[in-house]
């Protein structure tokens, strides 16, 4: 089974070219020696990610004049994180228990996260409207 949640991950992080630099430090965590300390690696990187998602979204929240847009913005985001969530326990509950599951679940929170902050970055939100990705 740990084969299995190795090869999931390193296909879905396996980005040789493009690939963005903290998605490469979430697949490092795949060497951080024990399960455990891989689970502990995706944590904290989650957590970094999520406080990055949360201060980008409030940057785009706080651009917007208040009404229909701003309202539609936090209702996306709010539909996005129960998304997130479903989406993870899915991942975690599809391992059957035990210490692949946590880690399971732990990485899908930790690329969902960091490729939701990506979609708040100013940066990048040009790019994108300009066909750029």
């Amino acid at each position: 089974m740990h084969a299995r949640v190795l090869a999931c991950f390193a296909m879905t992080l396996g980005c040789s070219v493009g690939c963005r630099a903290d998605e490469a430090e979430l697949r490092a965590c795949l060497t951080a020696g024990s399960t455990q300390a891989q689970i502990e690696c995706a944590q904290l990187i989650l957590t970094r990610e999520d406080g990055l998602m949360n201060d980008r979204f409030a940057a785009v929240r706080d651009g917007l004049s208040a009404g229909k847009l701003r309202n539609e913005l936090k209702d996306a985001q709010r539909q996005w994180i129960q998304f997130r969530d479903l989406d993870c326990n899915f991942e975690r509950d599809r391992e059957g228990g035990g210490t692949l599951s946590l880690l399971a679940g732990k990485y899908c929170l930790a690329l969902h996260t960091m490729r939701r902050a990506s979609d708040f970055d100013p940066s990048a939100a040009v790019a994108k409207r300009r066909g750029i990705r």
